[in-house]
């Protein structure tokens, strides 16, 4: 193989299977949830008991169970922000990827990603209505970080 046809992205394959087993396929790639959800869960337990503590009272098993779903969710939006961000680069560089080799479009991903943005949005309000602009501010965060904060090129 020459220099140059090393440098070549490989064109995307047509995705095969149904979007659930290309999504499972995915998530062992590039969000492993089994080896993330383990942390991802303790992180979210302790931050709720942690601040039901300092409180003087016992966090809710309810608001533990979506504290971690949210969480999750919050991470899993952050890979997917993190593709739309890094396409270009991927699509030259790591054709390998799940997304430049068409396993999954971005737009799959889109949908999927606001899937759990509803989620979230009906387990934070279950919990309380002030949390609402706490996701919504967390939602604008990462929004403004897939633009790479509109310094793309002091960033790199």
């Amino acid at each position: 193989m020459t220099d140059a046809t090393a440098a070549t992205p490989a064109a995307p394959t047509k995705a095969k299977g149904s979007l659930a087993a290309r999504l499972w396929q995915y998530q062992t790639e590039r969000f492993p949830i089994f080896k993330h959800g383990a942390l991802i869960a303790a992180f979210g337990a302790s931050a709720v008991c942690l601040s039901a503590l300092l409180r003087g009272s016992v966090p809710s098993l309810q608001s533990v169970v979506i504290a971690i779903v949210v969480l999750f969710g919050f991470f899993f939006q952050l890979r997917v922000a993190d593709e739309h961000k890094d396409n270009e680069e991927d699509t030259k560089f790591r054709p390998e990827r799940p997304v430049p080799r068409g396993l999954v479009t971005l737009s799959e991903l889109r949908w999927v990603a606001f899937a759990a943005g509803v989620v979230q949005l009906v387990l934070s309000a279950l919990l309380g209505w002030v949390l609402i602009a706490l996701l919504v501010l967390v939602w604008a965060w990462m929004a403004v970080m897939t633009k790479e904060f509109f310094v793309a090129s002091w960033l790199k």
